[in-house]
Order: structure tokens, then sequence, then C-alpha cells
């Protein structure tokens, strides 16, 4: 089996998923549409005032993407590996182990389907996007979000296939991947504290926006990519070796 069948194959075993994602994408940006028609055109334009009219269209041309966005990065992160323990039970992961597929071609084909489905979301935002400058007049796009949005999916990426493949059984994989999401609960608190002269408990996030949205956090962002893009390969070759390892 080539490895061009084998990353088709996650991407057919995926298709649930990834017309999930896209029904829920579908309506949340029909939603957008016709909340921006109606600022413009409909009942909101009517009964509001113009100000608050223009702050509700830059409100959703500015967070509706980074939530589709996230909506659409879903697919890679939970389909791929979550494939791995369905692979275990129909007996398929002892079948390519006696099978002439290496190893690296088995986890590659992983990944691949994983970065395929990462272009085609970064590519529905590029068709999405012109749609919501068109109804609001918004000229900018929040690159900011959307490069957090990516660098969040990738680390979890990085962090959960190689896990899973170590992982003999689902519930101590599923154990183990909220770390991540425990140790960031801790450190953003945390970060919040230590930057803020006067907080209380409901002034943290507000805090962490303040904080780390501007400028450069777009920088911080795009170099924490580039990062967790090398450590993408880390995670390939330790993916690799837990396969080779298990035999």
């Amino acid at each position: 089996m080539t490895l061009k069948k084998l990353i088709y194959r996650e991407l057919y075993l995926s298709k649930k998923n990834i017309l999930i994602c896209l029904g829920i994408g579908i309506m949340c940006f029909l939603f957008a549409v016709l909340l921006l028609l109606s600022c413009r055109f409909g009942n909101f334009a009517k009964y509001n005032e113009p100000d608050k009219i223009r702050e509700i269209m830059n409100s959703v041309s500015a967070y509706l993407p980074i939530m589709l966005y996230s909506i659409f990065m879903v697919e890679g992160v939970d389909a791929i590996p979550n494939q791995i323990f369905t692979d275990r039970l129909c007996g398929w992961h002892k079948f390519i182990r006696s099978s002439e597929v290496k190893a690296k071609d088995y986890v590659g084909a992983k990944y691949a389907a994983i970065l395929i489905l990462f272009a085609g979301a970064t590519l529905l935002m590029f068709i999405v996007c012109p749609v919501f400058f068109l109804l609001s007049g918004t000229k900018e796009i929040n690159l900011t979000g959307l490069i957090a949005v990516l660098d969040f999916v990738l680390f979890f990426t990085d962090f959960n296939l190689p896990l899973f493949m170590w992982a003999k059984t689902r519930e101590k994989a599923m154990f183990w991947s909220t770390v991540p999401i425990w140790a960031f609960a801790f450190i953003a608190p945390t970060a919040a504290m230590l930057n803020a002269e006067k907080f209380n408990d409901a002034d943290i996030i507000e805090v962490l926006i303040e904080k780390y949205s501007n400028g450069n956090f777009m920088l911080a962002g795009c170099i924490l990519f580039g990062i967790l893009a090398v450590l993408l390969y880390v995670s390939y070759r330790l993916s690799v070796h837990f396969v080779e390892v298990e035999g």
C-alpha cells in the first residue's frame, strides 16, 4: 500500500468529522452573513444607533473568522489522532505492521492528512474573509487571532500524536492529553497576576487580552509557529519510534 493510498484512507475515515465541522461552520457563517445584512439593510440598521451598528459589524468581522477557523481546525486535531485507537480496535494496526508498509509511511500518512486539513481550513478562510469584508466594509483581518489559533492547534498536534502512538489505551491517552490544558489553566492566571498591578478573579481574562493582544503578540505568535513547526518534525520522529518499538 502506497503512502498516497494511506493518506486517502486517513481522509476518508475522517469524512464524518469533516462534514460535521463543515456543517457547523456553514451555519455560523450564514448566521454572521444574516447579521451583517441586517446591520446594513434590515432591522438592526433601522432601530439602532449608527455607532452601535458599526461596533457590531466590526466585532463580527474581527472574531467570526477566528471562530470559523477554530471549527475548521478541529477536524485535523480530533479525527486523525483518534483514528489510532480505532485502528487498534478493528485489528488494522496488527495488519499494517505485518505487511510491507513501513512505520514511517503509516505515521507519515497521519501527519500528511492533518497538514492537508490544516491547508484546507486556511484556504476556506481566504474564501470566507472577503465576504465579511464586503458586507461590513472592514478592510482588516485579525491575523493575530488566526495565528494564535494555528499555534494552539499545532501545539496539540505535536503533543497528541506521539502520545496516542505511545499509549496503549484510549483512557490512558485521554488522561495525559489533559496535561497541557491544566498547565495552561494554571499558567494563564499566574501570568495575569505577575503582569497586573491590581487584579481580581473577574479581571484575569481581561488582563491577558490587554497584555497579549497587541502587535508584539503577533510577532511572538509567528515565532512560536516556527518553533512548533520544527517540533512537528520531532513529534513525527517520536511517533515513528513508538510504532517501531511496539512492532
